[in-house]
């Protein structure tokens, strides 16, 4: 049915569902050893960490989760060309989320003992998609076909938005009180941010009421509205220009935008009793506990010249007339063109400026030392977006929970993060850290299914930092000698 494989198309293109998929390190979150990663989790993360500088030279991650369609017969371990997809099957609502990072040279500096600071640019985008329930098979032809089996499910409904920016920030933390037992680190990221892209579609209220005496029936289309929009520098992209053209002017006719983070941590000291010659303790704590508010901010955008809104229906917009309307469509201007046919009022969006708030959330992290260099960790994630945006645009995280074993030294480590997501996915990952590099999954069923690569992701850094501790204050576990008996 090649309208409704259209549409489909069109939302999970617009969504960015198959491009880059945010800060998500998830294995090291909580990690005293990889400051530098951990700052746009928690910029108060930066100060409690042995050496005296970090570079992440380099950093990727890439997460997503859907119900929509499913990959099958691809593995990591062959080719891409083997692999095929196909539309689930079913009766409930569709979702599909999909964030990813590009971090270049993000560095921390300590200051001290008692402060930091980080800095680093990045490249993120998020991207979700929602719709009302719907039941779905794939041997439909046509959208009669479709509403046949739908018609308990009105209205209908679609949102999708996707969002994506280029990224400077600044960090700063440091220790705003201390005692015998307790220590209280703060920070804060300011972030300059360049919208990249930003697009938007909803589809609200559409309902259909059964024509009488069609065979087969025929359905009438009485209420719908529809909003379909996207960045403006897409349309300074141009076939006859030059790569590098291209990519001046599409970063020229983006807008700016900012964000902040904040955070802080409270360590609680170990009260082991150790040699009276062993100064090495300073940053040893038997638990850690971390609380921020990360992506307060938004990014700008400006309408392209196709980007439309609609509202009312023509009277006599039936299923057979939006087939044949559909049929020959395949780009937005020819799909505008169509659209105008068949609903009461159509207005440009072209030129009008739009915020999209960026996925504001707040982070709860617990650490808990065990032995040695056994750790365990705990991260909860709360998205606030949705309440700080108001009626504005907004994207939001995929993260809900994690639970993470670690053993880890400085140069060394080994995590099982087991995760639950926003949309209910259960996932256990793994990671290590050999040196510099840190590399991780966030669903093994990369490597032990063929049916799981629209669920999951994964994560790599190249990190270098300086042999020498803060202030040469150590951390006996760096060295991984017993602490408790």
């Amino acid at each position: 049915m090649k309208t409704m494989k259209f549409l489909l198309s069109t939302v999970l293109l617009i969504a960015g569902i198959t491009g880059l998929k945010a800060q998500g390190y998830q294995a090291v979150h909580g990690s005293s050893y990889i400051g530098s990663l951990n700052a746009l989790h928690n910029p108060a993360s930066i100060v409690n960490v042995p050496s005296k500088w970090e570079l992440a030279i380099i950093g990727v991650q890439a997460k997503a989760a859907t119900n929509i369609v499913r990959v099958e017969n691809f593995s990591i371990f062959s080719p891409a060309s083997n692999s095929e997809y196909r539309f689930l099957s079913g009766d409930y609502k569709r979702k599909a989320n999909a964030q990813a990072n590009i971090n270049l040279l993000n560095g921390r500096v300590a200051i001290g003992k008692n402060s930091a600071f980080s800095f680093g640019a990045n490249i993120r985008t998020y991207n979700n998609l929602k719709t009302s329930g719907y039941n779905f098979i794939d041997t439909l032809d046509n959208i009669g076909q479709f509403i046949d089996m739908n018609t308990e499910q009105q209205p209908f409904s679609l949102n999708t938005v996707s969002s994506g920016w280029l990224e400077l920030f600044a960090g700063y933390g440091r220790t705003v009180y201390e005692d015998a037992g307790l220590r209280v680190n703060a920070g804060a990221n300011l972030k300059l941010m360049r919208g990249i892209f930003g697009n938007n579609a909803s589809m609200s209220n559409a309902s259909v009421v059964p024509i009488s005496n069609t065979n087969p029936t025929q359905y009438d289309v009485r209420t719908g509205a529809i909003v379909h929009g996207y960045s403006y520098n897409f349309d300074q992209w141009n076939k006859n220009n030059s790569n590098a053209t291209n990519i001046r002017n599409f970063y020229r006719y983006s807008l700016g935008g900012f964000a902040f983070d904040l955070g802080a941590e409270l360590l609680f000291k170990s009260q082991a009793i150790g040699s009276v010659n062993d100064d090495d303790s300073y940053y040893d704590y038997d638990l850690k506990l971390g609380f921020a508010i990360v992506d307060i901010g938004f990014n700008q955008f400006k309408y392209g010249k196709n980007s439309v809104q609609t509202s009312g229906i023509r009277p006599g917009t039936t299923n057979v007339v939006i087939n044949q309307k559909m049929a020959a469509v395949d780009d937005r201007a020819q799909f505008n063109d169509s659209l105008a046919t068949l609903v009461t009022t159509m207005s440009t969006l072209k030129g009008y400026t739009y915020k999209i708030f960026n996925p504001t959330r707040i982070n709860l992290n617990a650490d808990y030392f065990i032995n040695g260099a056994w750790y365990i960790n705990a991260d909860l994630t709360v998205n606030v977006a949705k309440f700080i945006a108001g009626k504005n645009l907004y994207v939001k995280d995929l993260s809900l929970f994690s639970i993470t074993p670690r053993w880890e030294t400085n140069r060394f480590g080994a995590y099982l993060p087991l995760h639950v997501t926003q949309e209910g996915n259960f996932w256990v990952g793994a990671a290590g850290k050999i040196g510099p590099l840190v590399i991780g999954l966030h669903n093994l069923g990369y490597i032990f299914s063929q049916k799981t690569i629209q669920n999951g992701g994964f994560y790599m850094a190249l990190i270098i930092k300086s042999g020498g501790n803060s202030e040469n204050r150590g951390d006996r576990r760096l060295n991984c000698p017993p602490r408790k008996q």
